[in-house]
């Protein structure tokens, strides 16, 4: 198990609605998965040198609740410009991630 899938089975026993990660390839389908109103996380294509990845749901409050447990400031959640959901960058490396067992 990678350090990204511990942290991400940490966040599904701690939260009580559902996130998923996704590949890059698998990018229509994590938007799906967010429009359904859960937690989307997939690889960014902006971004391929570091590890990288977007965080996107229809629900603002449980990506505020995600943000806070992974130490992302708050302020970096946008709205989408295409899609109806709400989304954020992560770079586990640099957000000293707190995700707690």
């Amino acid at each position: 198990m990678t350090k990204l899938d511990k942290i991400i089975e940490t966040l599904r026993r701690n939260f009580h609605f559902k996130i998923k990660i996704f590949p890059l390839e698998k990018i229509p389908d994590a938007i799906t998965w967010a429009e359904r109103g859960f937690i989307s996380i997939h690889e960014n294509y902006l971004s391929r040198r570091k590890k990288s990845y977007h965080i996107i749901s229809t629900d603002k409050a449980r990506l505020l609740r995600l943000c806070r447990e992974l130490s992302i400031p708050e302020d970096s959640i946008r709205s989408s410009d295409f899609y109806k959901f709400w989304h954020t960058n992560w770079i586990p490396e640099n957000e000293g991630c707190k995700a707690r067992k």
